[in-house]
């Protein structure tokens, strides 16, 4: 995954069969993106009563990271699935999940790092932008039949239903941290 991440983050060609992770790895991979947007210093700490410090860390991880990235993936990657079997451009063969984890490794890590460490956000916009076309870069490669165009336009699409099922899952675990504790 991480030598497929690399080739494909160079927007090196990478046939879409040749990426055999497994689902695990994906979702892992996914999961990582997820930590390093959780661990985020300018998230508020939701402390419930009673744990230790350290439990309030991971439950925010989870919240505000892990959670809504996972969600937001799996929307984006559903969603995807259905934009590009529209007039048989893509046959539903293939690790997609597997494909769109590993355009998104190098570039969403590295946005989840910067903004972290307490970067502007409008200097990340160009890495926002590179991650979108590496997204794009790798569809329409490793599916002949679907235009650069078209996987743009799929990925454009399908990122408001993803961002809006993020957001409602962090909307959840906020709630459901502020009931609990």
């Amino acid at each position: 995954m991480i030598k497929t991440a690399i080739h494909l983050f160079f927007l090196r060609k990478s046939d879409f069969y040749t990426i055999n992770s497994k689902s695990t790895i994906s979702i892992l991979s996914i999961v990582i993106i997820g930590i390093l947007t959780g661990i985020n210093p300018y998230n508020p700490i939701q402390k419930t009563s009673g744990n230790p410090l350290f439990i309030a860390h991971i439950t925010n991880t989870l919240v505000h990271g892990v959670i809504p990235t996972l969600t937001a993936f799996i929307t984006i990657t559903t969603l995807l699935g259905y934009w590009l079997r529209r007039g048989n451009r893509w046959n539903g063969e293939g690790n997609l999940l597997g494909l769109i984890a590993a355009s998104w490794l190098i570039p969403d890590s590295m946005i989840a790092i910067l903004v972290a460490l307490g970067i502007s956000q409008l200097l990340i916009i160009p890495l926002y932008i590179y991650s979108i076309i590496v997204g794009v870069f790798s569809l329409s490669n490793a599916i002949p039949k679907a235009s650069r165009a078209y996987c743009l336009a799929g990925i454009i699409l399908t990122f408001f239903p993803g961002f809006l099922a993020a957001a409602a899952a962090n909307s959840i675990g906020i709630f459901f941290l502020q009931t609990v504790g």
